[in-house]
């Protein structure tokens, strides 16, 4: 089970420090603070059918799409993807430090726990790769959480 102060590695060398755990919140919202470096895999467009997710850019800038068109977020701005949204991020030629929430939390921190411990222990290599075995991830994960 994931926790207040972990950090999540990821192949593309991103990091995933958690802030606030469910359990730090009573449930109410995931707070995370992403480092993203350059070469950070662009997730697929994706929706969270019951959970909103912020972006507060803290260093750097890149480019978030929410509904129909991306927008560029630079420190000191923010967006966000209401539930139910099509929406993804992109990580430009520089690194990006991101406050992230996702409200609410569900268990979020332990799917994202899992995702990097598969790309660690070399099962998945990317967030979309192979196809079959991360789509059933997300969609077992997302099955029980609707």
């Amino acid at each position: 089970m994931a926790a207040s102060g972990d950090v999540l590695r990821f192949v593309d060398g991103s990091e995933f420090r958690i802030t606030k755990a469910a359990a730090d919140t009573n449930g109410e919202y995931l707070e995370m603070e992403w480092w993203l470096p350059p070469a950070t895999e662009t997730p697929p467009k994706h929706i969270h059918p019951h959970q909103r997710e912020d972006y507060e850019v803290l260093e750097g800038a890149f480019e978030v799409f929410v509904r129909d068109g991306p927008r560029t977020v630079a420190a000191g701005e923010s967006a966000s993807a209401p539930a139910g949204e099509v929406h993804t991020f992109r990580v430009g030629d520089r690194a990006v430090r991101v406050r992230n929430v996702h409200a609410p939390a569900l268990d979020f921190e332990d799917y994202f726990a899992a995702e990097s411990a598969l790309m660690e222990a070399g099962r998945i290599r990317s967030y979309s790769s192979p196809p079959g075995r991360h789509c059933w991830c997300r969609c077992d994960w997302a099955l029980r959480h609707r």
